[in-house]
């Protein structure tokens, strides 16, 4: 993602420089829907650097502005100035989707490496490029839901789908990430129940692919094996360990929430732990609700609940090719009820990149034809 910031800084500094001598304006026009997103977004930003003032805490201005606010500025800057000729039926939005899910099947290629010991798995033990586990899931959730986009374009049969999709599935349960297994699984119903994409047929075929996928996956992890175990039973759910340190972990917050609930504390309380004879600190709440309310109290909650939940919103309102991406909002609210992936900048980046591009980004949108509300 770093990458990401540094060809947009490049791409944004030299084209200006270029338009100057040239002496031409360049084109940065936000209206309707796209600036009450971006002032809900600044908002957001807001609230961070206020916390951090509040908190008496370092500021980190090269965080909280350059890799936020730039990173909005540039995939507007980019899309709206960029004059090259793609080719039929293709736009920016849909070159940058397909990078996705190429980076998605790389993703889900090493992690196969990694399974038949080509690779190490990293220094915790998880499969994937990044040492967390939810930073691999993230990636591959957005590249299930940008293939899920080009089934809706009719740029992909829906045969060639599933191949791609039981790839990246595959790799999504070697990570052994039940929460985002699960949001994926939801996700899903919620966009097949709204554009009717599959028959019942193809449903039932995607079903025993996927149960023979979910078996062939439990024989090499045990770690996703030992996960599902826990939902054999409400004792044994009830008695893992992983979840009672999460639950503790919560107790312990809300206890100080109570005399901090306007602007919560500067970090989480740590917990720690003995997880399979390993001392554990949970220093994250490991869920992307408690993770704003503890650090920010009500004040950023409510913020952050308002742009979170706009998203919803006005990707109901836009074309139904975009409207598969509700089933990834979907799918990344599930998981956050047990991962903090809000406070990964990598996912987090890659999840605004997508709605912003989604929502925005689009070639009828940047040659002021139509409204940016458009099927492309």
């Amino acid at each position: 993602m770093t990458i990401a910031f540094i060809s947009g800084t490049v791409f944004v500094v030299l084209d200006i420089i270029i338009r100057f001598f040239k002496k031409e304006k360049p084109s940065l026009e936000l209206k309707g829907t796209a600036f009450t997103i971006a002032c809900l977004f600044l908002a957001l930003i807001a609230s961070d650097t206020f916390i951090s003032f509040v908190h008496q805490s370092d500021v980190n201005f090269m965080n909280e502005i350059y890799k936020k606010v730039f990173l909005c500025f540039w995939v507007f800057y980019v899309f709206q100035n960029l004059n090259v000729k793609l080719p039929e039926n293709w736009s920016e939005k849909k070159i940058l989707l397909a990078v996705i899910v190429v980076a998605s099947l790389i993703s889900s290629v090493y992690i196969f490496l990694q399974l038949f010991g080509l690779f190490s798995v990293n220094q915790n033990g998880y499969f994937g490029i990044i040492s967390q586990a939810y930073t691999s899931s993230g990636v591959l959730l957005a590249g299930i839901f940008s293939t899920l986009y080009f089934v809706r374009s009719k740029i992909i049969e829906k045969n060639t789908f599933l191949l791609i999709v039981l790839i990246q599935v595959l790799a999504l349960l070697l990570l052994g990430q039940v929460s985002a297994c699960f949001g994926l699984i939801f996700g899903f119903i919620l966009i097949n129940f709204k554009q009717r994409l599959f028959s019942f047929r193809i449903l039932m075929l995607i079903a025993l692919i996927a149960m023979s996928t979910l078996f062939v996956a439990t024989q090499y992890v045990p770690r996703l094996k030992r996960k599902l175990n826990w939902f054999t039973s409400i004792e044994k759910l009830t008695e893992n360990k992983s979840i009672q340190c999460r639950l503790i972990l919560w107790r312990v917050n809300f206890a100080e929430l109570k005399n901090n609930w306007l602007f919560g504390r500067d970090k989480v309380v740590k917990y720690v732990c003995q997880i399979k004879e390993k001392t554990t600190r949970l220093s994250h709440a490991h869920n992307i609700y408690l993770g704003q309310l503890f650090t920010g109290g009500v004040f950023k909650l409510t913020i952050w609940l308002v742009f979170y939940l706009s998203l919803f919103f006005f990707l109901i309102k836009t074309y139904s090719e975009n409207q598969v991406f509700l089933g990834y909002i979907l799918a990344l609210s599930i998981e956050g009820c047990f991962e903090d992936w809000w406070g990964d900048s990598e996912v987090k980046n890659l999840f605004l990149i997508i709605i912003f591009v989604v929502l925005f980004a689009t070639r009828s949108y940047c040659n002021k034809k139509k409204d940016y509300l458009v099927s492309t």
